[in-house]
């Protein structure tokens, strides 16, 4: 009896060892997919991070760009308009008053800029924030990260706003630019 109790007292040691083996298999497991949860969010982070400021980049680049040379090309076009005889000064000027409607344009196009930095530096604080845990789902958020998250809809609205604003400008800068030249070739057309 006594080897029975002895027997079954080493097969329940023996167990209990391969339970808590198989939980610290468990456990090593679960921080290991952890660790890559962890990795993959800060992976995908970067990635999309850097992706949202090139294409940004490049729109509000092109916004300054397509602003400011219509304006120079408004100014070459005056400069020759003003230096051919019988000009009408009142037209060139009136052309010249749509010059605001760039430099409007690049100035927009100039606090989208602005925005878009503290809308991809508060993306950044978004992913800062948040805890990173050993229990699924790994990557939990904070009460600090949804306040930056917030924040960073909000300026990302700005943001579009603004440079919506640039290419509004713009637009309505060559339709006055237009108009305003259509006018100035009437008159002289009209004019003996």
């Amino acid at each position: 009896m006594a080897d029975d109790n002895q027997q079954t007292f080493e097969e329940r040691k023996w167990a209990r060892e391969q339970q808590i083996e198989e939980e610290k298999w468990k456990t090593e497991k679960r921080r290991e997919d952890a660790h890559r949860a962890h990795d993959k969010s800060t992976e995908f982070h970067t990635y999309i991070n850097q992706a949202t400021i090139d294409a940004g980049s490049l729109a509000l680049r092109t916004l300054v760009l397509i602003n400011g040379g219509a304006a120079v090309a408004i100014l070459a076009f005056l400069g020759a308009v003003a230096s051919k005889d019988k000009i009408d000064f009142v037209q060139i000027g009136a052309v010249a008053n749509t010059l605001k409607y760039y430099a409007a344009g690049v100035a927009s196009a100039f606090v989208a800029m602005t925005l878009a930095y503290l809308t991809n530096y508060l993306m950044v604080s978004v992913e800062t924030f948040k805890n990173k845990i050993y229990v699924h789902p790994f990557v939990v958020e904070t009460d600090r990260s949804r306040k930056m998250a917030r924040l960073n809809r909000i300026f990302h609205v700005l943001t579009l706003l603004a440079s919506l604003g640039s290419l509004g400008c713009f637009v309505i800068g060559m339709w006055s630019t237009s108009a305003k030249v259509t006018s100035m070739i009437e008159s002289r057309v009209t004019k003996p």
